[in-house]
């Protein structure tokens, strides 16, 4: 294990399949639009946000009016095989749990691409043109998972249990690059500076770390590996796409696929 890794809270073919996957970009292609106006100058309308509500998660920052919270990552397939997966990886935490805080999976796994974002609603239709436009300077590439670690969200009030990308990390992070650039022109905060490309699976409230001994973490990897050699199609997918969240709003954006 590489150690806990910070994560923000708001987962014979192979190197032919990852080689020449990425464009180089040009910087000149992705639409220069101008932010839209600042927020500072507008009244904030905070509401009360009801903790129980969200199995006992905090938010990273108060809910106001207007602002979407949002995030863009990339889409995993065969979500039903990893359901499996969740499932065996959720009876090893909760056995082996010390802390009370009992595991859960999470939902609609992903490989994140961004924090999350605090976006104001009138924003969309632009970044949204700035994603179309960046998006389509990247080929398509292939990902593969495997190897399992540990994540604490920012506020250390959340631990998340997931697999790491150990092929095609390369050009997740161009695209991260070339994303930090987009959010910077709306005053967002970029990815961080080396990020752990990875699914999350499984997460508790608590900063669980001092469950998560070598052996552990050892036992939780044999499960991912049992998995990998029953289900190798699912740990190993094309990338043709990245979504953002905002709010409710799901929209993808198209990679190169000629």
């Amino acid at each position: 294990m590489n150690g806990l890794v910070s994560y923000p809270d708001s987962g014979s073919d192979e190197e032919e399949a990852t080689s020449e996957c990425m464009k180089s970009p040009d910087s000149s292609a992705v639409r220069n639009l101008p932010p839209p106006v600042s927020v500072s100058n507008q009244s904030k309308c905070g509401t009360t946000d009801d903790i129980e509500q969200h199995e006992g998660r905090i938010r990273s920052f108060e809910h106001e009016r207007g602002n979407w919270a949002s995030y863009i990552s990339v889409t995993v397939p065969y979500a039903e095989d990893l359901n499996e997966l969740s499932d065996s990886l959720l009876e090893q935490l909760n056995a082996r749990s010390t802390h009370g805080h009992p595991f859960h999976k999470i939902d609609n796994p992903h490989i994140s691409l961004t924090r999350t974002l605090k976006l104001r609603h009138h924003w969309l239709n632009d970044l949204s043109l700035s994603l179309e436009s960046m998006a389509a300077l990247f080929r398509s590439f292939y990902v593969s998972l495997r190897d399992v670690d540990v994540y604490v969200n920012d506020e250390r009030t959340r631990t998340f249990v997931g697999i790491k990308v150990v092929c095609g990390d390369e050009q997740l992070l161009k695209i991260v690059n070339s994303l930090n650039k987009v959010l910077a022109m709306y005053n967002l905060p970029p990815f961080y500076d080396e990020p752990s490309f990875h699914v999350s699976l499984c997460w508790c409230l608590y900063d669980a770390k001092g469950d998560f001994t070598d052996e552990f973490i050892d036992d939780l990897q044999d499960v991912v590996d049992d998995w990998v050699k029953d289900n190798e199609r699912c740990s190993f997918f094309l990338v043709d796409h990245i979504l953002l969240k905002a709010g409710h709003k799901l929209t993808t954006f198209s990679l190169d696929t000629t």
